[in-house]
């Protein structure tokens, strides 16, 4: 049996495959509302900082900006960056 956690197993799922299989999943709008209503029960004001990590395709991260939050999200897979950055100008900067 193959070393499932391997670095190349992980890189190759979160690609564009990965975007694919789930970028127009129609669960994504639930996936905005429930990631708003976990940022409101952890006590995060709504206009306060979260890290969103790993961020993917930003599912979570751009519902959770357009909703005032201050949002940084990371992920090591460039494919999923780069979706979340065209998706909207909000996550257009690299920092």
């Amino acid at each position: 049996m193959g070393d499932t956690s391997s670095v190349e197993t992980w890189d190759s799922l979160f690609s564009d495959f990965y975007l694919r299989a789930y970028a127009s999943d129609e669960r994504d709008a639930d996936a905005g509302q429930q990631a708003v209503a976990a940022a409101r029960l952890a006590g995060c004001p709504e206009d306060g900082d979260l890290l969103d990590v790993p961020c993917g395709f930003g599912r979570h991260s751009i519902p959770l900006a357009r909703a005032g939050y201050r949002v940084v999200g990371t992920d090591r897979a460039e494919a999923l960056l780069d979706e979340a950055r065209s998706s909207t100008p909000l996550m257009a900067r690299k920092v």
